[in-house]
């Protein structure tokens, strides 16, 4: 899916716009980057009540796939979807519609397709895509997008160090004395968020996203620092701007980021973690770790 995608996308010195949602009660159920499984999304998901979805900006219509539409090398996984070529050198992608026009160009908020929801569900899933085509990348969609209120800061679960030749790592959340030495860092964390539905928004369910930026700082000095910005693609892998591993090497599972190798000095050692989600929300874990030789 990620090659298939990102050629497609690729065939059609940037201000960051602001587009417009393509529903007014959109909420953000995954985010950009997030893995699920085996899968890192490059793009976001959101759910939605509205019947009909819209143009998030003005554009020219690129390619249109209504669903089921057996067309050689495109993802299956978005369903039927439209791609809109904008102004700025954007590339926009809306999934998981159906798409009733065929005309050529678009304003912004006129209708791109309806929506259709699964049984039992009282609101739609969509994936939404932005394609930099100076740069070739694919853009975080909530760069472009207007902000959505976030209260929730997000949550470490835990914080572990796997030393050389050793399979079982050490949580700092219970062990402050270590053998001096190299050690791996690992963190496990998501961004909580309430989605509501129903009518009256009477309707709660919990999730768990991806964050957005992480920073990690050994006695001060600076060891990891990411934000997930844009992916682009090398090799059948996304790779992070500024990153050499393939995103999937560093973010192992849906939650647990591997944030690289540390040494522990005999005496204190002072290992901060800093983690944001896209509206700022910031929380933050210090751990003073003494290294002792035996």
């Amino acid at each position: 899916m990620r090659f298939a995608l990102t050629l497609l996308l690729c065939l059609w010195n940037i201000p960051l716009p602001a587009y417009e949602w393509p529903a007014a009660d959109v909420q953000v159920s995954r985010t950009f980057g997030q893995r699920m499984g085996l899968e890192v999304l490059p793009g976001v998901e959101i759910v939605t009540s509205a019947s009909s979805l819209t143009a998030p900006e003005k554009g020219d219509l690129v390619f249109l796939s209504r669903p089921g539409a057996a067309v050689q090398d495109l993802p299956s996984g978005l369903g039927g979807f439209v791609m809109l070529s904008h102004e700025d050198n954007l590339r926009t992608v809306v999934s998981r519609i159906l798409p009733e026009s065929l005309q050529k160009n678009f304003q912004r908020g006129e209708p791109l397709g309806r929506v259709t929801v699964d049984a039992g569900q009282e609101q739609s899933r969509h994936r939404l895509f932005v394609f930099d085509q100076q740069l070739g990348e694919l853009m975080n969609p909530l760069l472009v997008y207007p902000p959505l209120a976030d209260k929730k800061v997000p949550l470490f679960y835990d914080v572990e160090v796997l030393a050389e030749n050793s399979k079982e790592p050490q949580s700092l959340f219970g062990k402050s004395v270590l053998p001096v030495g190299y050690w791996q860092v690992m963190i496990d964390i998501s961004d909580p968020s309430t989605l509501v539905s129903g009518s009256h928004g009477e309707k709660v369910s919990e999730i768990q996203r991806g964050i957005y930026t992480i920073e990690t700082y050994l006695n001060g000095s600076e060891l990891f620092n990411m934000s997930l910005d844009s992916l682009h693609e090398k090799a059948g892998a996304w790779i992070v701007k500024g990153m050499t591993e393939p995103l999937d090497k560093v973010l192992l599972n849906d939650r647990r980021w591997l944030l690289g190798q540390v040494f522990f000095n005999e005496g204190n050692n002072i290992l901060e973690v800093v983690v944001r989600d896209f509206a700022g929300n910031e929380t933050g874990k210090t751990f003073r770790v003494r290294g002792t030789r035996s």
